[in-house]
């Protein structure tokens, strides 16, 4: 019995170091502690709740999951502009803006090679 890994799983296993690594690496040089979820507007809540509930739903509902991506960009650019907004000592909003940069690098290169999770 052969053990094969298919190119997809490599991609977004490769996509999970990077972004779990950079956040670990960003924390480590900035000296920011584990951040528990902390909300720093009251309206935040309920953005985060309903572009994650969309993404996820969109993921099932249709082909392909750029809109997903697509979404879940868009929220961690949006939590990178209310922490430096309403939070610009804490330094978190960096962290939330390397992970939304590392989302869209990653899916542009999904793109470009024709990665499809749904196949």
């Amino acid at each position: 019995m052969v053990f094969t890994i298919s190119k997809d799983f490599l991609f977004l296993l490769s996509f999970f170091i990077l972004l779990f690594g950079s956040e670990g690496y960003l924390r480590k040089k900035l000296g920011l502690p584990n951040k528990k979820e902390k909300k720093v507007h009251p309206l935040q809540k309920w953005l985060d709740f309903t572009m994650i509930l969309s993404a996820i739903i969109l993921m099932f509902l249709l082909d392909s999951p750029i809109v997903s991506m697509c979404i879940l960009i868009c929220h961690s650019f949006l939590q990178s502009f209310v922490e430096w907004r309403y939070n610009k000592k804490s330094k978190e909003w960096i962290i939330y803006l390397t992970s939304g940069l590392i989302l869209f690098v990653l899916t542009i290169i999904g793109i470009l090679l024709g990665y499809s999770y749904y196949q």
